[in-house]
């Protein structure tokens, strides 16, 4: 939720600092606009609802997704290492963080095809000019997506992703299971059909094993999970085997990621069906691996990756 939302030139989704509960009321109200239709899939609504800018600074939906500082400090320290040269052109893509991070990949195919060769054209010293992709969170899933599906690994150098759930998070099985009915002191917002209508929310779906069931751990297409959408569900599914799959056949794949991880956070990690519906876990198979406090530490590791090769480095 990084990007803020304008829908017919009127912001929707613009949390700040200072404004948190103006903008969530003010979210509250534009909800039953910005819900997607039932099997938008890879597509856009065609709802007048746009990606404005990044989030300057900090944000939070209480209880949604833990909070963060926003990107000015990030840009700022991009913007003084290209004022010393040793970084090129930057820019930011925002992006409509409700839609199919496929859909956002071919996006942001469209726009690096456009600015690069521009770039390249502008001095004969750019001529071979590669992106380096600086990702938070879900982005790091448009950007895979983008490498390995939109052709982007043939003029990209680098990946860095910052928090990305290479494979989902634990936290968006309970939201979209149990509702998501957040509230800041008196103020509160029911968030639930909203959640469940956004394909990208279902991406964030774990792929590893993570019910705790009678007869050990199950992936979530395994069990039946209560309002978990089946045809969502099979979707996530597949975007994360088509992912993994594409960069297992290109080894690069792994040698241009830096993933930066988050750890030593009490994070929901596995799950258990109760009673009363979905229960977090900070431990999976009897262990606490942690995690950032949103994404753990299981679902941060990149496919073919095992735990150990991963605990102690980024």
């Amino acid at each position: 939720m990084g990007s803020t939302l304008q829908q017919n030139g009127r912001l929707v989704w613009s949390p700040s600092a200072g404004a948190t509960l103006r903008a969530i009321r003010t979210f509250g109200d534009n909800i039953h606009r910005l819900r997607l239709p039932v099997g938008i899939g890879d597509e856009h609504p065609t709802d007048g609802v746009e990606a404005v800018a990044l989030m300057p600074d900090l944000h939070v939906i209480p209880g949604l997704w833990t909070p963060m500082r926003g990107y000015d400090g990030l840009l700022k320290r991009l913007e003084r290492l290209r004022l010393a040269g040793e970084v090129g052109v930057i820019r930011p893509f925002p992006y409509d963080w409700r839609l199919s991070n496929r859909y956002n990949a071919r996006r942001l195919a469209a726009v690096i095809g456009d600015e690069l060769p521009r770039w390249r054209n502008s001095h004969p010293a750019r001529a071979e000019a590669r992106v380096v992709l600086v990702c938070h969170s879900m982005g790091g899933l448009v950007a895979r997506w983008y490498l390995e599906k939109c052709g982007g690994a043939e003029v990209s150098r680098k990946l860095v992703t910052l928090g990305t759930p290479f494979r989902g998070a634990a936290r968006a099985v309970e939201q979209l299971s149990n509702g998501a009915h957040k509230g800041l002191g008196r103020l509160s917002v029911d968030l639930t059909e909203f959640a469940r209508s956004l394909p990208a929310l279902h991406q964030l779906l774990p792929d590893y094993a993570c019910i705790e069931h009678a007869n050990g751990l199950h992936r979530i297409d395994e069990i039946a999970v209560p309002n978990i959408d089946t045809a969502m569900l099979t979707d996530a599914r597949h975007f994360h085997t088509d992912l993994a799959d594409a960069e297992m056949r290109r080894p690069a794949a792994l040698d241009m990621t830096h993933a930066i991880v988050g750890t030593r956070q009490p994070t929901a990690t596995s799950l258990r069906l109760g009673v009363d519906g979905i229960e977090e876990l900070d431990t999976i198979d009897g262990s606490n691996e942690y995690g950032d406090g949103t994404v753990p530490l299981a679902g941060a590791v990149g496919h073919g990756l095992t735990m150990s090769s991963n605990r102690f480095g980024a």
